[in-house]
């Protein structure tokens, strides 16, 4: 009687995990469309608190919709405002610093925010580094659940070339597959929705990470969106990044292509996007970590940005020199340098390449103007939905304008981009782009029928001509 007893205990068990295993996989969402949410980096740089970093998420939900889902912490949770070594576990995995995340203090790590997140419906997500922390392997941390150390999974002579206090992992040894096995385990008890991995890509390539981290997600029965970084707007360009994308690009969901992206015109900022954009043409919207994967054109550096910051200040390689950080819980912001003429270039380039959108400024006291551009509806269409987006000639070889084209679900679009530095007439003739009469094309931006078969604007500079097509 005892056995049977303990036979019916154990198929019941059984049911109850087979249930919830089930109900974990049918809440799993393909990845259809490019993520869209706030960054905390253009707006705080390494410094966001818990409560700054709350009140945007409130504040994103409230103004940005539906669409804008993914409310994502920047680096340096993990080091105090004051600065010093990372916070880490007695397993080596980094947690929350208690000074900026005050509900971490329990030893919860992120579980308390990312609960209050998931209960205004949005999903929670946070930067991570490359692989092991410094901390880590001076300590020599044992790695959950096994007989390892962090000296065991470490590659101390891949340290991070910008960040030299993470190492890569040897993700050929048992000990580098716990370990990143045990960070994985780590970000699904705190209800982790979404990782953006840095030091991985472009420059600072590393597949066999990627593809390992990759591994693990799938394993953990939650869904992750996977997002890679830094890029190189000079890979980007020439095509260098195009062929890492391919090689990884199953594995997660997004992956960057320029360098930082900050509110200037030039200097490597975004006019450098239009190359890189044209290369990576197409690519965008191929097979990847449950669903699919996305060519990431950065954030989109609107609204209200750190003071501590300006797009003149290389953070990185030669020439580099670190921002000033704020003291304490002190932020200063300043309003972004770009146009909205170059603003609304930028939603309409990054639609067309079929990028993620993630808004940088503090949404906290982002204006009407702001919220407007970031939901205009005909931008969501092209982004979610557009087909054979493709690049078309305008004028002569001396040309300042550039042409995108695409077929979406309702509708065709066209978009024009004025590259000089001064006012130009642009005509978009849909008769000879499309091969077809009766066409009416409506001025996006301007919000006004613009013309049958053709329109004509003058667009400011650095500005953008965008038309829905109707009726051809």
């Amino acid at each position: 009687i005892q056995f049977t007893e303990t036979i019916k205990m154990f198929s019941l068990q059984f049911f109850v995990l087979a249930v919830c295993a089930t109900s974990i996989h049918s809440q799993m969402k393909p990845v259809e469309v490019p993520p869209k949410g706030w960054n905390s980096y253009d707006s705080f740089l390494g410094n966001v608190d818990e409560s700054a970093y709350l009140g945007n998420c409130q504040n994103m939900k409230a103004k940005l919709g539906k669409a804008y889902e993914y409310c994502v912490i920047d680096y340096y949770w993990y080091i105090n405002f004051t600065g010093g070594p990372t916070w880490i576990d007695e397993w080596g995995r980094p947690i929350p610093a208690a000074d900026k995340w005050p509900s971490s203090a329990s030893s919860k790590g992120f579980k308390a925010v990312a609960d209050k997140v998931h209960a205004m419906g949005l999903k929670f997500g946070f930067h991570v580094m490359r692989g092991i922390s410094k901390a880590a392997v001076q300590a020599n941390t044992p790695i959950k659940g096994t007989n390892y150390h962090a000296k065991d999974a470490a590659l101390t002579d891949a340290a991070c070339p910008w960040s030299d206090t993470w190492y890569a992992v040897n993700t050929s040894s048992p000990a580098g597959q716990a370990f990143y096995g045990s960070l994985v385990e780590q970000y699904a008890e705190w209800g982790t929705d979404f990782i953006k991995n840095d030091c991985v890509f472009g420059p600072d390539f590393l597949p066999n990470d990627i593809k390992t981290y990759s591994e693990h997600f799938q394993k953990s029965g939650r869904q992750f969106v996977y997002s890679l970084s830094p890029g190189s707007t000079g890979m980007g360009s020439t095509g260098t990044e195009r062929a890492e994308a391919k090689k990884i690009n199953q594995y997660v969901n997004m992956y960057r292509v320029t360098d930082d992206d900050w509110d200037s015109w030039g200097g490597g900022h975004l006019e450098a996007h239009f190359q890189v954009g044209e290369v990576m043409a197409n690519l965008s919207g191929s097979v990847g970590l449950n669903g699919k994967s996305f060519t990431d054109m950065d954030m989109l550096p609107f609204g209200n940005l750190s003071a501590h910051h300006s797009p003149e200040r290389r953070l990185w390689g030669k020439g580099a020199s670190q921002p000033k950080q704020p003291e304490g819980h002190k932020y200063e912001f300043r309003p972004t340098q770009l146009t909205k003429p170059e603003q609304q270039t930028q939603m309409t380039m990054w639609a067309m390449v079929n990028s993620p959108f993630f808004m940088g400024g503090d949404l906290r006291h982002v204006d009407d103007w702001t919220v407007n551009l970031l939901t205009n509806s005909d931008i969501m269409e092209i982004d979610n939905t557009c087909k054979n987006r493709r690049t078309v000639k305008v004028g002569g070889p001396k040309s300042t304008t550039v042409g995108w084209v695409c077929d979406a679900e309702q509708h065709k679009y066209v978009a024009f981009f004025n590259k000089a530095d001064w006012p130009v007439e642009l005509v978009i003739d849909a008769q000879k782009i499309f091969g077809s009469k009766g066409c009416n094309l409506w001025d996006v931006w301007g919000g006004s029928h613009c013309g049958e078969g053709s329109c004509a604007r003058y667009t400011d500079r650095h500005g953008v001509l965008l038309v829905r097509v109707e009726g051809c």
